[in-house]
């Protein structure tokens, strides 16, 4: 950690530590990551970054593009501020500006699943068709498709059985058919037979009847003509019904025959109209191929577009008579056929229907495949190109709303990146201090003491550091006090000067310093049955260091020391005290020593006697004798056996008075120069312990920097594991916490939960804010902190009443109320699977760490895994290796410690117990030998 006097100085630290992070590791990408905690800080060390890659040339001001309403630096890093799912960007993302260019902004994607419905986005980055995309499902989404699924599975499935029956009934009945053929084929005979029959007769009535009117001569003989013409009309007409006969059984006879030829002809039709719309469809294609080949223009980019619309239109009716020929097809076809055909269809929506019921009824990603794609939207767009080597078009209007410089990010945004180096700017939590793979680096801001300050410091030193050379020798004095300063940069507390008769002369490292020593040595006499006093030159310094004498003794005799709070003071049986006015026997200036305290008074022995002195008349009436002041001293008139005074303050006349003691007496001065480094030093140690509580206290989903500095995190430092693994095993441990309580518990429990850590987290708060409003120095400041605690008061009050109404036992799950309560603590777990799914998936890189480390360095548990001895060797290492990475996943993502086991003891319930036997399982599979594990 290095500390900085101004935020200017620290902006530039950093920018100078990026720069050499950048020239070591040769890109930008994955060289340093710098954090910071708020907005503001952010702007000042990016622009200090900015100046310094100008300076050393990594960027050029000149090489620039204005794009929307802002101006960008070629090369320069940027970060997005929110995800959008359209341009295929995330919240922190970071990227490098490449320019700006003519370009597709928005695609029209058809996603395909076993559904035999598109799902429809607009994606920011092409891809291809065939290739699979996680497409969000919603509880709801799941829900409508699980109920279609079914109900069309239901149909098709209605629909089959039909057809089925139908086929049978045409199987049954193919004798039948066949009978009735042949009887109908028997009864054309026979009328064909009659019809010639008839015709024959016919014939033969029409030629009498021609011989009659031939001979006929008499009118007699015409009634026998006309009685033959009325039998040949009669014969006719015989042979007229017997026609009409023949041509009706030779019409049922040949009507399958009419029937199916009709059919067979729309379906030619249908495929002739396909073909045309094909070939129109192939052709629109090829235009489209050679416009995006030779587009370089916005213009020439609305032409591609115009000509995506007419594409798209030639395979709307391309589908539409792709549909129609489908149908016709269906309409010829036989019985077998159709059943066939059904049963395709069931179980294509069978394989809908469980894809729908396996998809999670909370939602999350699907795995969908592209259909098709088509360009939507044709801008200008900034170029990016990404960490990951990808590149992104940005539109105007995300680039001027959520790009922001790249080169800083806030310590939450950071959480999950990572670099070789790692530069924290005023942020001494874990996370902020651990995202460097190589090396971290903290710089803060701490403002150094003012000048007047110092200066008014070694202005009370002036007078006793000159009575002291004066006592000890000039020369003496100077070589002394530089060996002292030297002992005391070291590390040293206090350092002796010199000893002439009673009198030594001390230095110590700083007022604090000077302070513990004289407090410890009338500490220290007191427990030996002697007296030491403590004199300074002022009652309030008197004060502390009475306070401080007694925290030594408490420390020193433990339990036999037993403070009691009165007036404000601490007291203890045996510490002297001093009378200022005639009290109860006690006389003016007197010393007296305390033989018992109570909760209300104290008691002093005079002559033998006990005098007790109420806490009423404490303030006014005694002080306490372990320190004293300096003029107090001067009129003290009981022995002591030992003085020890603060030098800071003294005049020559209270010198001359310390030069006169007959007892052995300590004179404490301090450097303050040294005192300055260890006020620095104590400032920055504070700042460090400052995120180190924060993190530590907070919630245990936090790791503090306390975490990386003990024993065990050095331990782990030396073995090669990134210390990264514990936060992340601490999200698993949480999300599967969470996961098992939605499982196992009821819904209104859950809630009752849920309500109760948010109210713990608030009191913590309000502890802090209620720290903040005392230390603030201006009223407005105040103000502003009693504002934030009323606001913390007013949430915990709201939660209270709401934890009161879901205990009441009384209130049903379906009150209004009750059940909004029960909604949003469904919807706050519902994330709880994305969060273990995430968490694990990020373990997994730690365990590729672990599985290497074992192949060099194998634990004790690995000679556990066994492997089918009859494999060869290669086959058997690789065995080996696969069951390596199965123990190590798994114990990485649960923290497993025991040596003696590969997976450690089964939990208990929920996920992990669900893990353990997973991973249980796997291993046999792998083993080839199953009765070597334990279950």
């Amino acid at each position: 950690m290095t500390a900085f006097n101004t935020p200017e100085e620290a902006a530039a630290a950093v920018a100078t530590k990026y720069f050499d992070a950048v020239q070591a590791h040769g890109s930008l990408v994955g060289a340093a990551l710098v954090t910071a905690k708020s907005n503001t800080e952010i702007n000042l060390l990016d622009k200090a970054i900015i100046t310094k890659l100008v300076e050393q040339g990594q960027l050029d001001l000149n090489a620039s593009v204005d794009f929307g309403r802002r101006n960008y630096l070629i090369g320069q890093r940027l970060v997005s501020r929110k995800v959008d799912w359209s341009l295929d960007i995330l919240n922190g993302q970071l990227g490098t500006v490449e320019g700006v260019e003519v370009a597709v902004s928005k695609w029209d994607v058809a996603l395909s699943c076993p559904s035999p419905y598109f799902t429809k986005r607009t994606f920011g980055a092409e891809t291809a068709v065939g290739e699979t995309v996680a497409t969000n499902f919603n509880p709801k989404q799941v829900k409508k498709e699980r109920r279609n699924a079914a109900a069309y599975l239901a149909k098709q499935e209605e629909l089959l059985r039909g057809a089925r029956l139908r086929q049978h009934d045409a199987e049954t009945g193919a004798a039948a058919r066949a009978e009735r053929a042949d009887a109908r084929a028997a009864k054309m005979q026979a009328a064909k037979a009659s019809l010639s029959e008839k015709q024959k007769v016919a014939g033969q009535a029409k030629r009498r009847a021609a011989e009659l009117r031939a001979s006929t001569s008499a009118p007699r003989q015409w009634e026998a003509v006309r009685r033959a013409e009325d039998e040949l009309t009669r014969r006719e007409n015989a042979v007229a019904r017997a026609k009409a006969q023949v041509s009706t059984i030779t019409s049922m006879a040949a009507r399958p025959a009419r029937t199916a030829a009709p059919l067979k002809a729309k379906v030619l039709a249908e495929k002739a109209g396909l073909t045309t719309k094909q070939k129109a469809l192939a052709k629109a294609e090829d235009r489209l191929g050679k416009l995006k080949a030779s587009a370089s223009s916005y213009g020439e980019w609305q032409a591609v577009l115009r000509a995506e619309d007419d594409l798209a239109d030639k395979r709307i009716a391309v589908a539409t008579f792709e549909a129609k020929l489908r149908s016709a097809q269906r309409a010829a076809m036989g019985p077998d056929a159709k059943v066939a055909a059904l049963e395709e269809t069931v179980a294509k929506v069978r394989a809908w229907s469980e894809w729908a019921e396996s998809i999670d009824p909370k939602g999350g990603p699907v795995e969908m495949k592209v259909a098709a794609i088509a360009a939507k939207q044709v801008d200008e767009m900034l170029k990016l190109r990404m960490d990951d080597g990808s590149t992104r078009f940005i539109h105007a209007e995300f680039a001027d709303a959520y790009l922001a410089s790249g080169y800083v990010v806030t310590t939450q945004r950071g959480q999950g990146g990572d670099a070789t180096n790692g530069i924290s700017y005023n942020d001494s939590g874990y996370v902020a201090n651990s995202r460097g793979e190589d090396e971290n680096e903290m710089i803060t801001v701490l403002t150094e003491r003012p000048p007047e300050e110092m200066a008014a410091q070694r202005e009370t030193l002036i007078a006793p550091t000159i009575w002291a050379a004066g006592i000890l020798g000039r020369d003496t004095m100077v070589a002394a006090r530089q060996a002292a300063v030297e002992k005391l940069e070291e590390g040293k507390n206090i350092v002796r000067l010199g000893t002439v008769e009673n009198l030594s002369v001390s230095l110590a490292a700083s007022s604090s310093a000077t302070a513990k020593y004289a407090a410890g040595e009338a500490a220290q006499a007191h427990l030996l049955g002697e007296r030491a006093v403590i004199v300074t030159r002022n009652r309030e310094q008197a004060n502390d260091l009475n306070l401080a004498t007694i925290d030594q003794l408490v420390q020193r005799g433990g339990k036999t020391v037993r403070p009691v709070l009165l007036d404000s003071r601490l007291w203890v049986r045996g510490m002297p005290v001093i009378v200022r006015a005639n009290l109860h026997g006690l006389e003016r200036g007197l010393t007296y020593y305390v033989s018992a305290v109570s909760k209300t008074s104290i008691f002093v022995e005079i002559d033998g006697k006990n005098v007790e002195v109420p806490e009423t008349a404490l303030h006014k009436h005694i002080d306490q004798g372990f320190a004293i002041t300096v003029g107090r001293a001067e009129v003290l008139e009981d022995p002591v056996d030992r003085c020890v005074v603060i030098g800071s303050g003294l005049n020559t006349d209270d010198l001359a008075w310390v030069g006169q003691q007959a007892v052995p007496t300590d004179l404490l001065l301090y450097d303050c120069d040294v005192a300055a480094k260890r006020i620095r030093a104590a400032d920055v140690r504070a700042h460090v312990m400052k995120g180190m509580a924060r993190d530590t206290l907070v919630s245990n989903g936090k790791r503090s920097v306390t975490y990386v500095l003990d024993k065990k995190g050095k331990e782990r430092i030396l073995k090669g594991e990134e210390l990264g693994i514990a936060s992340l095993q601490t999200e698993v441990h949480l999300a599967a916490t969470n996961l098992n309580a939605v499982r196992y518990l009821e819904p209104r429990v859950v809630a009752v939960r849920d309500i109760e850590a948010q109210m713990i987290e608030l009191r913590k708060i309000e502890d802090e804010q209620v720290d903040n409003s005392k230390e603030r120095e201006t009223e407005e400041d105040r103000e502003d902190a009693v504002a934030g605690l009323e606001g913390t008061r007013i949430k915990l009050a709201s939660l209270q009443e709401r934890l009161g109404l879901l205990t009441n036992t009384t209130i049903p799950n379906d009150d209004p109320a009750v059940a909004a309560e029960l909604a949003e603590s469904t919807a706050r777990h519902a994330v709880d699977e994305q969060r273990l799914a995430e968490a694990s998936r990020q373990l997994k890189r730690y365990t590729e760490v672990r599985v290497s480390l074992a192949l060099k360095n194998p634990k004790p548990y690995h000679d556990l895994i066994e492997i089918d001895p009859e494999l060869d060797a290669a086959e058997a290492q690789e065995k080996r290796l696969e069951a390596l990475v199965i123990v190590e996943e798994f114990r990485a993502k649960f923290a497993i410690s025991d040596m003696d086991t590969l997976l450690g003891p089964a939990p208990a319930f929920g996920v992990e117990l669900e893990e353990w036997a997973a991973a249980h399982r796997a291993l046999s599979v792998v083993s080839g030998i199953a009765e070597t594990m334990e279950f």
